[in-house]
């Protein structure tokens, strides 16, 4: 039998669960005789982490999931500015790691002003 417990990550303004981690527990439920037999405090864990699942699981939502797509779009374009523009011809490909690609001007004048620097 396997549990699954999830942790948590972040949740929106309103309280509903936005992102969570799962974490996996394997337990042994054997009937064996070499095996003890689970404690109360186990069971009521047990329990526990079941109800909390269950509540996780109504939080959840299709809408909790759109309102995080809108804030991570948002976030994105608020950002915007900060990030470069790349274009195709910026991005140089690699032969299976045989051969670098060729270096761009700018990185190449700032070999030589590292290298006139020594």
């Amino acid at each position: 039998m396997k549990i699954l417990v999830y942790k948590i990550l972040r949740r929106s303004q309103d309280g509903s669960i936005l992102f969570l981690r799962e974490i996996s527990m394997a337990t042994r439920v054997d009937n064996d005789k070499n095996t003890a037999q689970e404690s109360e405090k186990t069971k009521k864990a047990r329990e526990k982490l079941k109800s909390r699942l269950k509540k996780i699981d109504t939080m959840v939502t299709s809408q909790a999931i759109d309102e995080k797509k809108d804030q991570i779009a948002d976030w994105i374009s608020r950002h915007s500015w900060s990030r470069d523009a790349v274009n195709r011809d910026d991005l140089g490909l690699f032969d299976q790691n045989r051969n670098p690609a060729p270096l761009s001007k700018k990185t190449q004048g700032m070999k030589e002003r590292l290298e006139k620097d020594k």
